[in-house]
């Protein structure tokens, strides 16, 4: 990973904060909808699909502590250049740095699955939500609910979609400008200009 790819600061706080607070919250929220639904004996009555209610929120919960789990991971490799360096002394330069690009790879692969795991947290929650809100006998309110709650989860969807391919893109686009189009592959400060 080129330097000028590297995440900046926002990009670890945001994650962070998806890792720490957002997935465990809506986690513990999905497993209360559980609760709520398993220890009720007349959920059957009242909710439509029962089962494939209770099986998005158990997914929408599963996802949630994945992504929690994959922040942990990638917390790991969160070091600032300077912490890297003064944790490794002996190494030389060169190595440090191509060990320092390995590791905000390794940042942003974990966290892109705790983005990942998440954001399809949310649409199984959002999925779940509707089958709670979706009565046997629906009136044309609840209906309305559902299918607003249903639009929403997949507009989620697309919007994670489009906001993937778009940061990775511009990741990838960082540092192009660096690179001479020959056939070293290195970036112009490090060959012979002649």
């Amino acid at each position: 990973m080129n330097p000028e790819q590297y995440p900046t600061t926002a990009d670890a706080e945001s994650a962070n904060t998806l890792g720490t607070t957002a997935s465990p919250l809506l986690a513990g929220f999905s497993m209360t909808l559980i609760g709520l639904i398993v220890g009720n004996s007349s959920a059957g009555d009242a909710i439509k699909f029962p089962d494939w209610t209770l099986a998005f929120l158990f997914i929408a919960t599963i996802l949630f502590v994945l992504a929690v789990q994959f922040t942990v991971v990638a917390r790991k490799f969160n070091l600032t250049e300077v912490e890297y360096k003064r944790r490794t002394p002996e190494m030389d330069d060169a190595a440090r740095r191509g060990a320092y690009g390995v590791a905000m790879g390794c940042f942003c692969l974990w966290m892109d699955r705790a983005r990942l795991s998440f954001i399809f947290g949310l649409a199984f929650l959002f999925l779940g939500l509707a089958g709670v809100m979706l009565p046997r006998d629906p009136s044309c309110f609840r209906l309305v609910l559902s299918g607003l709650t249903i639009l929403f989860a997949l507009g989620e969807l697309a919007w994670f979609a489009k906001d993937y391919l778009q940061s990775r893109d511009f990741r990838k686009s960082l540092g192009a400008a660096m690179v001479r189009p020959n056939d070293t592959g290195q970036p112009a400060s490090q060959q012979d200009v002649a």
